[in-house]
């Protein structure tokens, strides 16, 4: 059985795969470390990127991975709610400055996804980054100069793309970390 989520999945790396054909460029992947866990999650990625001159570099990366959300891991939301209502509050109303119950902060995941995405900017290849919702929510909040505070103002599509380009990532990222290049 293929659910509608792998089915987008699989569809968006068929996509990618036709526009890196028609330009003839080849890519690498980069994979969040708990979205390389379902395989034909993982094989969806690796296909986009497969050209027949080259096979794709895959990079399991930790720092893409989803928040680590301590004692709230694996729980349903309905269940915090009832169960832990000011901390559920807390982390609607108050995102730049929450950090999950013996998890990570918000802020803590977004300086991680960056850095990732400072050294893929780096390498100079083009390279399909596949990572978690939160993760990419985290990056338009920095993208778009809004602040971690329209963590849930954004949405992320299941198997969407976003194309993280432009002149002045890496420096904009590199102050952000107080690392400047």
């Amino acid at each position: 059985m293929v659910t509608s989520h792998l089915r987008r999945a699989r569809e968006t790396a068929e996509l990618v795969r036709e526009e890196l054909l028609r330009g003839e460029a080849a890519a690498d992947a980069r994979i969040g470390a708990a979205a390389a866990g379902p395989p034909a999650t993982a094989a969806a990625g690796q296909s986009a990127v497969a050209l027949p001159q080259r096979p794709p570099r895959i990079v399991v990366d930790p720092r893409l991975a989803e928040s680590y959300r301590g004692r709230w891991e694996g729980r349903r939301f309905v269940d915090i709610i009832r169960e832990e209502p000011a901390e559920w509050r807390a982390y609607r109303e108050h995102p730049a400055t929450f950090r999950f119950p013996g998890g990570e902060s918000l802020a803590g995941q977004q300086r991680r996804v960056l850095a990732a995405l400072r050294d893929v900017a780096l390498d100079g290849r083009t390279t399909l980054v596949v990572t978690h919702g939160g993760a990419i929510r985290l990056v338009r909040c920095f993208l778009d100069r809004r602040g971690i505070e329209a963590f849930h103002e954004l949405a992320a599509d299941n198997g969407g793309i976003d194309e993280v380009l432009g002149p002045g990532l890496v420096e904009r990222v590199g102050i952000a970390l107080g690392t400047p290049p």
